[in-house]
């Protein structure tokens, strides 16, 4: 089986390549290559065209995003400007200090000044 399989594969190709020594042989045209390298500027110019066209519109997006978030994040800002503060700068630094003074660090604090007192 393997056999008749080669051999009908042998006997295509064969054919294949007395078929293609038979044709006739072409002469190229002398401007073949400068119509070919013309036709690849132009399409290529046309697919360098689209990408960019799609980038600028992408790009202008963001900026018009990015220009409403700063507009609404200073209207914002202007508009708690008027109200009155939620929190003292005063109430700020009293819950520091009670936030570094708290027994969990008290250890760490300890440790410290005994070290700085041993030197």
């Amino acid at each position: 089986m393997k056999q008749h399989n080669r051999d009908s594969a042998e006997q295509d190709v064969r054919t294949t390549l007395g078929l293609l020594d038979s044709l006739d042989h072409i002469e190229p045209h002398h401007l073949f290559r400068a119509r070919v390298m013309k036709r690849i500027d132009e399409e290529n110019s046309s697919l360098h065209r689209l990408p960019f066209n799609a980038r600028h519109g992408v790009k202008m997006a963001l900026m018009a995003l990015l220009l409403a978030v700063n507009a609404g994040s200073a209207f914002l800002v202007m508009q708690s400007a008027g109200e009155n503060r939620a929190v003292d700068k005063d109430e700020v630094i009293a819950s520091l200090s009670s936030e570094y003074s708290s027994p969990a660090l008290s250890y760490y604090i300890d440790r410290g000044n005994e070290e700085l007192a041993s030197e």
